[in-house]
């Protein structure tokens, strides 16, 4: 069989710069046993993907857990994803909330007063050529 030359592996320091340099993330968190999708601002801060968000489903069905965080792009003719994978945890200290005022931007007008940090342990990402329409 023919290597398919229209996807390419993308190395980590592409796949941190795609990630940063997203609009918008989508956090992937277990909720009652099903799979759950969110939209989020987020930053990246070292090997780090920071998330605000308010008390809720969100924040509960992550912290401590498992996550995914998905970023997504078109450019130039070609599509591309990033995904990392690690524990979320409650970011509680001055200095990484104040971190986090730095660098998330808050779209809501509601009180989003909890940041979530994922600690990355899995980044993957590819780009590929999309087909003519």
């Amino acid at each position: 069989m023919a290597e398919d030359r229209s996807v390419e592996d993308l190395p980590p320091a592409t796949c941190w710069a795609l990630l940063a340099g997203a609009e918008v993330a989508r956090l992937a968190v277990v909720v009652d046993s099903a799979p759950e999708v969110f939209p989020v601002n987020h930053a990246v801060l070292g090997s780090r993907v920071l998330i605000r968000t308010a008390a809720g489903t969100k924040l509960f069905a992550a912290v401590d857990r498992d996550v995914a965080v998905e970023v997504d792009g078109v450019a130039e003719g070609r599509a591309w994803s990033v995904v990392a994978k690690g524990t979320a945890v409650e970011v509680e200290d001055q200095a990484g909330l104040d971190a986090a005022d730095e660098r998330l931007d808050v779209w809501l007008t509601s009180r989003t007063q909890h940041v979530l940090a994922v600690d990355v342990t899995s980044l993957t990402g590819r780009r590929f050529a999309l087909r003519p329409r």
